[in-house]
């Protein structure tokens, strides 16, 4: 198990590296950066009858990001790359039940930059993520029933968003 962590904590210095050594000052040419997130979400239910109470949600592991930037100038640019991330929610259905459900997902951003590209700046934009693996948790007294698939039919593989920060 140790020796899992520290090889996969190799790899994740590994995909960083290269965003330490980044000139941020190109323009004209294209240049690589890598990212992670932490997510926070809640869930919206619509269980009929059935009230839910939604939990806050903290995931701060396995999200990774890599995009390929080009700048035309100092003040408008492009990005693309790949990225996957961990989602999910929490609900209580009552005292004795408790649902945990979670999804990797796989995107793929396209976004404009305007504003100072390498400082202050907006980006928005369009990604396709394709949910590949689900997971869910059932917590019943105090049993815990666990269902994993690849592919799940219990969520929407194929996901759009549009996003700007």
């Amino acid at each position: 198990m140790i020796k899992n962590l520290k090889l996969c904590m190799w790899c994740l210095l590994g995909l960083t590296l290269p965003a330490l050594a980044q000139d941020d000052q190109v323009t004209g040419k294209h240049y690589w950066k890598s990212g992670s997130e932490f997510i926070f979400s809640l869930g919206d239910v619509d269980a009929g009858a059935v009230s839910t109470s939604p939990i806050m949600r903290f995931s701060g592991f396995f999200h990774l990001q890599q995009e390929l930037h080009y700048d035309f100038n100092q003040s408008f640019g492009f990005y693309t790359g790949i990225g996957i991330r961990n989602v999910g929610m929490i609900n209580e259905l009552n005292d004795s039940l408790k649902l945990k459900q979670r999804a990797y997902g796989l995107g793929v951003p396209v976004a404009i930059k305007v504003g100072n590209v390498h400082g202050l700046h907006v980006s928005a934009g369009a990604e396709a993520e394709l949910f590949f693996h689900y997971k869910q948790k059932l917590f019943y007294d105090d049993e815990k029933f666990k269902q994993d698939e690849w592919f799940s039919d219990r969520i929407n593989l194929f996901n759009p968003l549009f996003f700007w920060n």
